[in-house]
């Protein structure tokens, strides 16, 4: 809030920015097509250059045909989705369970599912604040917010409105 030019202190309480989900999530269906194209692509082509120079793989006394390869690429395929899937979630999760409160008398970073913890930072003790936005950040007005206090630091990570927070913290301190 600005009057005059002067920037105002302004409470707030809030989660880490939804753009770093919605990027998980694209991550996730890049590394499923990267997967799938490998799977697809790729193992077989390595199971045709193995069968042309005679190298024969074990297994039981007996040769895996070239079937199994595709079933292993399969497999290897649907691992890879399982397991961006569950990062996507875990992400999300974690996401849905931060959350950070700025108020007149301190700044509080409240987090976990099933064990809650709670980060404190009285106001009188902050010394700096430094706000780092990467260009997407920049775009989607969100950043990391670093608070310096008398007895180490304190991240708020993805902060939505990240600028005008900052600028609201920093007038605090003056």
């Amino acid at each position: 809030m600005k009057k005059a030019g002067v920037v105002l202190f302004e409470p707030f309480e809030d989660r880490p920015s939804i753009v770093l989900v919605y990027r998980q999530y694209a991550l996730c269906v890049l590394a499923i097509l990267l997967s799938w194209f490998v799977a697809r692509h790729l193992a077989p082509a390595i199971g045709f250059c193995l069968e042309q120079s005679k190298l024969l793989i074990l297994l039981d006394s007996k040769t895996i045909p070239a079937a199994a390869g595709d079933a292993i690429a399969d497999w290897a395929l649907g691992l890879a989705c399982l397991a961006t899937l569950f990062d996507s979630g875990r992400f999300h999760l974690r996401r849905q369970f931060l959350r950070y409160t700025v108020n007149e008398t301190e700044i509080v970073i409240t987090e976990g599912i099933l064990e809650r913890r709670a980060h404190r930072v009285p106001m009188k003790q902050v010394t700096q604040v430094e706000l780092h936005q990467t260009p997407l950040g920049r775009l989607a007005n969100y950043g990391d917010v670093t608070v310096k206090a008398a007895g180490g630091s304190l991240a708020l990570l993805n902060l939505p409105d990240a600028r005008r927070r900052t600028e609201s913290l920093m007038s605090r301190l003056r």
